[in-house]
């Protein structure tokens, strides 16, 4: 049992999407302004249930590729080695955030 996030965009226990989620922040800078509409989605987004929508999920993926270099550094320091690298979660979000928005479908938290 865990979380599944629909196309591709996450899929493991609720423990590890906080974990990612807080190294998100982290890479913002530890603020998101309110102009990051996708991101602030994203953190404030219930863990276990809803949807994001096509536009706020295109939004997010622009955002958060904008994080790639920070979050690829802080994953030489990643305590959680048994996790994917908070990049590389990063890069599977995106794109299945991108995936949604193309095919004009919200992201599915189940």
């Amino acid at each position: 049992m865990g979380l599944d996030v629909s196309h591709g965009a996450f899929r493991g226990s609720y423990s590890g999407f906080a974990r990612f989620r807080e190294a998100v922040f982290v890479a913002a800078g530890g603020r998101i302004p309110r102009s990051k509409i996708g991101l602030r989605e994203f953190l404030e987004h219930s863990d276990h249930d809803g949807q994001i929508s096509p536009e706020l999920a295109a939004a997010c993926a622009d955002e958060m590729e904008e994080l790639l270099p920070v979050l690829d550094e802080m994953a030489e320091k990643q305590f959680h080695t048994n996790e994917l690298a908070y990049g590389e979660r990063a890069r599977i979000w995106i794109a299945g955030c991108r995936l949604a928005a193309e095919n004009g479908e919200p992201l599915e938290f189940t």
